[in-house]
């Protein structure tokens, strides 16, 4: 139906388990995700969704879009369900937001992902597992005076890398 290595064919599984165990309102955006739509699940369960296309950053200056900031503010958690990330600037995005992070295990969500400081990470792809996750991280909030939470912002800082960059070339 959807984007496997973004992990869109899980969502429906964890969609049903949350239904047990939790209320919520997912907020799902990205490319391709409007396919979601086309799922029986989604199209019962609509009022449990808000799935927006792509936010794209064609007309700001910085990044991320100020729009995209706006649904990272109104959120309790950022659920990270991709199988393959290189460089995930979505858990950047989020790791600035000071939200929550639930990611599998996947090459460069491990290194941004701090077990029960910052997030907690899923080995396996077990979605069953996530659920459980989601439900205690629900309410889960981020100590940001935290020395490993400082460190980690202060190594993906975007003004700090661009001066040493600078500063290397000097």
């Amino acid at each position: 139906m959807c984007n496997k290595k973004k992990g869109f064919d899980l969502i429906e599984k964890i969609a049903k388990e949350l239904d047990k165990i939790i209320e919520y309102k997912w907020i799902i955006i990205g490319r391709g995700t409007k396919k979601l739509l086309e799922g029986d699940y989604f199209i019962k369960n609509q009022n449990k969704f808000e799935i927006l296309n792509e936010i794209k950053n064609d007309n700001e200056t910085y990044f991320p879009n100020s729009k995209l900031i706006d649904y990272y503010k109104k959120s309790n958690l950022y659920i990270n369900l991709a199988r393959v990330e290189g460089s995930p600037l979505v858990i950047l995005d989020a790791i600035s937001s000071d939200l929550p992070i639930i990611s599998f295990n996947t090459p460069g969500g491990d290194e941004l992902v701090l077990n029960n400081i910052n997030g907690h990470i899923i080995d396996g792809f077990d979605f069953y597992l996530f659920s459980t996750k989601i439900k205690e991280f629900s309410k889960f909030n981020i100590d940001i005076n935290k020395k490993e939470i400082i460190e980690l912002k202060d190594k993906f800082d975007l003004s700090k890398n661009i001066a040493r960059i600078e500063k290397h070339y000097k």
